[in-house]
């Protein structure tokens, strides 16, 4: 666990794991990141951008610029909830899911986010993924849906989703 971080301004490329806030982390801030995994050599994906996991609550991911991961953004929240994060103005580009909330995602703020050219999904709310905010993104220009939502009781608005090639929200 960690907690009252911040990281800030730094630049990662051709890192697999990205970024991450492991389990039981709080008060961390990641701000102005750039992770891209594009110049790796091959057509692959990286892992994940950004990561929010299990138990981590409080923690800002603000401004940073993610490339060619598998999950641009994700909260993987499986074991325990992680609560009271909040993702916002992050622009998340060619990966295969934009941004990810997991199971156990909750009363977290996904505000102000720029999600381009997604493979599967722009923005994934899982099963068991709750009152979450989901507002103010743009998911636009991906080959799949959109948003994809399996979770409930969520608040989504005021999102512009444009040019996917299957459903806005599914």
């Amino acid at each position: 666990s960690s907690s009252y971080n911040i990281i800030e301004n730094n630049s990662f490329y051709e890192v697999y794991f990205g970024l991450s806030v492991h389990d039981s982390s709080t008060y961390n801030e990641l701000l102005f990141n750039s992770l891209d995994y594009s110049s790796n050599g091959t057509s692959s994906y990286g892992h994940q951008g950004l990561q929010f996991s299990s138990s981590s609550t409080n923690n800002l991911a603000y401004g940073n610029h993610i490339s060619y991961y598998g999950e641009g953004i994700r909260l993987l929240c499986t074991a325990h909830s992680c609560e009271n994060n909040v993702v916002e103005n992050n622009t998340v580009d060619d990966s295969e899911y934009g941004i990810t909330l997991y199971l156990n995602a909750t009363n977290n703020e996904i505000i102000d986010n720029v999600v381009r050219n997604s493979e599967t999904y722009g923005i994934y709310i899982k099963a068991s993924a709750s009152n979450n905010t989901i507002s103010n993104n743009i998911v636009e220009e991906g080959s799949g849906n959109g948003m994809y939502i399996a979770g409930s009781d969520n608040i989504i608005t005021n999102n512009t989703i444009k040019d996917n090639g299957d459903d806005g929200v599914y």
